[in-house]
């Protein structure tokens, strides 16, 4: 679903790809039960861009707001060698990767520029229950051991708020209505180097 999701969200704009503050707010709408619906981020009670959340972390977490997202073939398939010749007229034609267990994490979106490199890691829980810290916290432990990486989306039903003890990552989660929480900010600025968001899916 999230895969699906990612993808649809990537097309909005075009071949040209997708600004990743709009992506973001398309990404929350595909998970309307029935009709998509633009999703604003709010913090406080105030609109805010996504580049807000990163504002305080480095300059590789705060650049993932000026990304700008393929527009993606479905999960593990390929653009012919003829579309992708394209991306050097202004088209940007993107992979979205579904890889093997092996390699820790669900989702990633392949940086059209440098193949060998991700823009970000997602990881998807869709447990009936709410995700609790303990089970967030061992995903960002295997995230750490297997990949370099600045940002991680993660995909949930719901948060349960207890125990976070990862002291040099950051967390934001955003509800399914676009609101804001910040759960976690390093204190020291040589600690934000890396950054959870959390995405619920779920209104209950």
């Amino acid at each position: 679903m999230v895969a699906q999701a990612m993808f649809s969200s990537s097309r909005r704009h075009g071949v040209s790809g997708i600004p990743f503050n709009d992506f973001i707010a398309g990404l929350l709408g595909e998970f309307e039960d029935m009709i998509w619906r633009h999703v604003q981020l709010k913090m406080k009670n105030k609109d805010i861009d996504f580049s807000h959340l990163l504002k305080g972390y480095s300059g590789a977490v705060q650049s993932i707001a000026n990304l700008t997202i393929p527009f993606l073939a479905p999960a593990n398939a390929s653009w012919p060698k003829l579309i992708k010749a394209q991306n050097a007229n202004g088209c940007r034609f993107g992979h979205l990767v579904r890889p093997p267990n092996s390699e820790r994490c669900d989702i990633y979106i392949k940086d059209v520029d440098d193949p060998d490199n991700v823009l970000f890691l997602v990881e998807c829980k869709c447990y009936s229950k709410a995700v609790d810290m303990s089970v967030l916290n061992d995903i960002v432990n295997g995230i750490m051991k297997a990949w370099n990486w600045e940002v991680l989306v993660v995909f949930c039903p719901k948060l349960a708020y207890v125990g976070w003890n990862q002291s040099r990552v950051g967390c934001v989660k955003i509800n399914r209505n676009g609101e804001v929480q910040n759960i976690f900010q390093p204190k020291k600025m040589r600690d934000r180097n890396h950054l959870v968001i959390v995405i619920e899916t779920s209104y209950n």
